[in-house]
């Protein structure tokens, strides 16, 4: 089974976002139905019988004249191209996903190999993503769940960055097994579309549950230092924060009374 994962809506002040990156709910080991490995198009597969038979066939000719034992090569050319058209009809029978002869995968193999099993051949990849995809949807689900609740910049961003590496190996897993409801792509491109209300969301509830703390402090000079701290502690993470996200953290700042020099004090 899938889940649309994270259908929390934040609500903004300019709308809401639905979270909608859809990976494998269960966390348990499920043997899914494998994807036919990439195959070459037929006119690749027996172009070798067919050349081999041609050039069998013209040193055949050629050397019969002087000796006749050269018409075997003619013979086994001829053996060779009728094996190739015989082997193209029996494969075109067999029972396989539309358009096996140009089956590529949905990313490229050098990718997959990458993110499920360096090197490996199309049987590694899908034990890869048999073994790999349990654990890889649990701890996407944990990282969302943990990323709509925490107030802690590195929490955040430590788990948007684990996120982003388990939707890239749940992309590949979804190219060489056939997961319920999770056709084969990439759905890291979802997932950048959905960070920029995530990541609004997250500055917007860590800068009130820093208000309400520093709410609770007695002095002035203690409440700017706490607010100080707050802005401080995103700057390594200010290249994650664009678009609508960023707007609204320069926002916040002028808000508070911050300014770029107080963050390099």
């Amino acid at each position: 089974d899938t889940t649309n994962l994270g259908k929390k809506k934040a609500a903004h002040k300019s709308g809401s976002s639905t979270y909608k990156v859809a990976i494998p709910a269960s966390e348990q080991q499920v043997k899914y139905k494998a994807r036919p490995a990439p195959a070459a198009p037929w006119y690749r597969s027996y172009a070798g019988c067919w050349i081999m038979g041609v050039i069998g066939i013209a040193l055949g000719l050629v050397g019969v004249s002087s000796a006749a034992w050269m018409l075997l090569f003619a013979v086994l050319g001829i053996v060779c191209i009728v094996f190739g058209f015989k082997g193209r009809k029996i494969a075109k029978r067999t029972p396989v996903e539309e358009d096996v002869w140009k089956n590529e995968p949905a990313l490229p193999l050098s990718y997959l190999q990458e993110e499920l099993c360096p090197g490996g051949d199309w049987k590694k990849l899908i034990a890869a993503a048999q073994i790999g995809l349990p654990q890889w949807a649990r701890i996407f689900t944990e990282s969302m769940e943990l990323m709509e609740n925490t107030v802690s910049p590195g929490t955040f961003f430590t788990r948007y960055q684990l996120l982003q590496d388990m939707t890239r190996k749940i992309s590949a897993a979804s190219c060489v097994l056939e997961v319920p409801n999770c056709p084969p792509g990439d759905f890291s491109e979802q997932l950048v579309e959905e960070s920029e209300p995530m990541i609004l969301e997250f500055i917007e509830r860590s800068r009130q549950d820093m208000i309400l703390k520093a709410s609770t402090l007695k002095t002035e000079n203690g409440r700017r230092n706490r607010y100080v701290k707050y802005y401080q502690s995103l700057l390594p993470f200010a290249d994650q924060i664009t678009g609508r996200a960023q707007d609204a953290l320069v926002s916040f700042m002028c808000e508070d009374g911050i300014d770029e020099k107080d963050l390099n004090k």
